[in-house]
């Protein structure tokens, strides 16, 4: 058997180099196939099979509160409840929240805008995935009064950092304080929004900020022993019981539990990946179909060979499984050629493209066993229905010169195949010209802002550079006046969230002359302001136009003293 397998290669060998254009036509063909097909599958993999880069993913939940009204069905929640949540749940355990800013990098006297997660002590425990370097949050980090320490996330400390280990230990100025580097964060951590993160520092948790500044992430583990419908039914009895203990600000908003698997993708996500799939299917059924051209049209000029191979006592089986040598021959230098192919293109989509977590997208075990089945099963695709006409000739017409007819069938053969070929083209078009349609109509949707002629930007007013929250106010304005005294400028403005990517943030507020008296709070991408209970009239007589960032450890969306607008 050996040998005869060394005999099929050297033959097969023999073969494809007299031809070898059609032999390199056919690796180009089904390489660019495989490869494509292998960065289509890369995504689907990301989405089906791997999910998030997190410990045990299945019994990681996110909580989320949403109104009776339904209209935010996926609201953060705020600090005193989840301290409340913490402390009444015996379903869930690692329970951490976090939130988003911004923090002033003070090097050498000049300032750098970091983007920051704040977070408290069990963040890391409940994603399951420790640092790489140094330790992550300790319990005592995020208790008022502890020191000032950082974790870096893995991309900061290799792009800014060289990726030094000496980076442990290492003193960094952000707003008015040191902060001392004490860990860096796996590579793994950084998907979605995580991503966008430059370093973590710890978030102090309290009752004493306002319980409906809903601003907060929040993710746990079950318990051991413990399913979902059990968690999710028990915080649903906290929930209530908030909102009876505090009807004004939790009356009326649910707890929802949410596995965190279910928040890569919506609730149609599944048909989205089956398209996709169905279009690497309709790909490499195009690419297999040209191919089975191609090795159709060789075989007809073969059929004087096959007729004396036959002739000298050859069977059907032996010429067939020349047939599939050959084409398994071209199917591995085609797999070879695919993956440098996927592996640059998934780069260039990762250095081209803004969304983070098509850096998550890599060609690993998965993607190699994918390659590795195409690279068997498309040799029988496109060997073995060719090749039947072929290993059967009529010996007497072939070396008779008289194969017109057994010519024709190969010429109808080929036929069908080109219009097996256009016909899968033609849907394979039709289905991606719909999904690019489809998008275009999702980012041209109205969102109620004019937007086309719109730019955005970030200032960072921070309190090293501005201690005074008077001076940054002026600084501010000022910079909002000579934006509008701009040539074509036709109005500027300062906000503290942007609309529609603001985030699903929550908060109350005071219409200005109503006869109400309650506290008001707002949303700030790099801070969270809030008033205590005043009267509306002191309310717009007092509420400043440009407010400062609440010292460390005061809101739990702080951003360690830094003004942004």
């Amino acid at each position: 058997m050996l040998m005869d397998l060394t005999l099929d290669i050297r033959i097969a060998l023999r073969m494809l180099r007299r031809q070898p254009a059609v032999s390199v036509l056919i690796v180009l063909t089904l390489g660019f196939a495989i490869g494509a097909a292998t960065i289509g599958f890369a995504f689907a993999d990301l989405a089906l099979f791997r999910g998030l880069p997190v410990d045990d993913p299945s019994r990681v939940v996110s909580v989320f509160v949403s109104d009776t009204r339904g209209s935010n069905p996926r609201a953060q929640v705020s600090a005193p409840d989840f301290v409340d949540y913490r402390e009444r749940s015996r379903t869930l355990e690692r329970m951490a929240v976090f939130g988003s800013g911004r923090a002033a990098l003070i090097e050498q006297g000049q300032s750098r805008t970091l983007v920051v997660g704040r977070a408290t002590a069990d963040v890391f425990a409940s994603l399951g995935q420790p640092p790489v370097a140094g330790r992550g949050f300790r319990p005592d980090d995020d208790r008022p009064g502890a020191p000032p320490v950082v974790v870096l996330s893995h991309r900061y400390w290799v792009d800014e950092l060289a990726g030094r280990a000496d980076a442990i230990g290492r003193v960094m100025q952000i707003g008015r304080e040191m902060f001392t580097v004490v860990g860096v964060m796996a590579p793994s951590l950084e998907f979605g929004s995580l991503a966008e993160f430059d370093l973590w520092m710890p978030l102090v948790a309290g009752r004493e900020h306002a319980r409906d500044d809903r601003t907060l992430r929040l993710v746990a583990r079950l318990r051991d022993g413990v399913s979902f419908d059990e968690a999710a039914a028990e915080l649903a009895t906290i929930g209530d019981a908030l909102a009876g203990e505090h009807p004004q600000t939790n009356g009326g908003w649910k707890v929802r539990l949410v596995p965190i698997r279910d928040l890569t993708g919506g609730e149609n996500f599944w048909m989205v990946i089956a398209l996709f799939l169905i279009s690497i299917g309709m790909l490499m059924a195009i690419a297999t179909a040209n191919v089975s051209n191609l090795v159709m049209a060789r075989a007809a000029g073969r059929q004087r060979e096959l007729a004396v191979r036959t002739a000298l006592g050859a069977r059907g089986s032996r010429l067939l499984r020349q047939f599939l040598t050959e084409g398994f021959i071209l199917s591995l230098a085609a797999a070879a050629l695919s993956l440098p192919l996927a592996w640059a293109g998934l780069q260039a989509i990762a250095a081209f493209s803004p969304e983070p977590v098509f850096r998550q997208v890599t060609i690993d075990l998965h993607e190699l066993s994918f390659v590795a089945l195409l690279a068997l099963v498309t040799p029988v695709a496109f060997s073995l229905a060719p090749a039947r006409p072929a290993v059967r000739p009529d010996v007497r017409h072939v070396l008779s010169d008289s194969g017109s007819r057994g010519s024709t069938a190969a010429f109808r053969g080929r036929g069908g195949l080109v219009v097996a070929q256009v016909a899968l083209a033609v849907m394979l078009l039709t289905v991606s010209g719909l999904a690019v349609k489809s998008l275009r109509q999702m980012f041209e949707a109205p969102i109620g802002i004019r937007h086309a002629d719109l730019l955005t930007f970030t200032l960072d007013f921070n309190d090293a550079q501005y201690p005074d929250v008077a001076e940054s106010r002026v600084a501010a304005h000022a910079t909002r006046e000579a934006l509008a005294a701009l040539p074509g400028v036709h109005d500027a403005t300062l906000l503290d969230a942007m609309p529609v990517l603001g985030g699903e943030t929550t908060a109350a507020f005071v219409v200005d002359g109503s006869s109400s008296s309650s506290r008001c709070s707002w949303p700030r991408p790099a801070s969270l302001a809030s008033c205590r209970s005043r009267s509306p009239n002191e309310l717009a007589s007092s509420a400043p136009e440009w407010r400062s960032a609440p010292a460390r450890g005061t809101s739990p969306a702080s951003s360690s003293g830094s003004r942004s607008g």
